[in-house]
């Protein structure tokens, strides 16, 4: 097989196997709720304000497929006590066997991990 043919077929494998996921960031700076419906994997959250709380809505975990990794990061260290990111389940999902996760230190992350069925769980 030439070598360009293998890059071919590489590339190809590449996409099927680890199809590209996308990066969202967010400017929070204003009060709003977002439902991921995307094939976001790294959601990064800008200026989180004390009269501006954010919640983020995943996906159902049977729609977005076993093993499917999501991250949540604030990434300007405006998370505090007052100022907070909320990560919620879509319909009757868990979170860890939780309705949601909050988000409320500077530079606060997680990431979770889709069953497949009715759970994410924080990795």
């Amino acid at each position: 097989m030439a070598w360009w043919n293998y890059l071919s077929l590489q590339s190809i494998v590449d996409t099927i196997a680890f199809p590209r996921r996308r990066t969202l960031v967010i400017d929070a700076s204003v009060t709003f709720t977002l439902t991921l419906t995307e094939n976001y994997d790294l959601i990064l959250i800008n200026n989180v304000t004390v009269a501006n709380d954010f919640i983020l809505t995943l996906p159902l975990s049977a729609t977005a497929g076993q093993g499917r990794q999501i991250k949540v990061k604030d990434n300007t260290g405006s998370c505090a006590a007052n100022s907070t990111i909320t990560v919620q389940r879509a319909g009757a999902d868990t979170i860890d066997g939780g309705a949601g996760y909050l988000m409320n230190t500077a530079y606060a992350y997680i990431t979770l991990a889709a069953d497949g069925v009715t759970r994410w769980g924080r990795q």
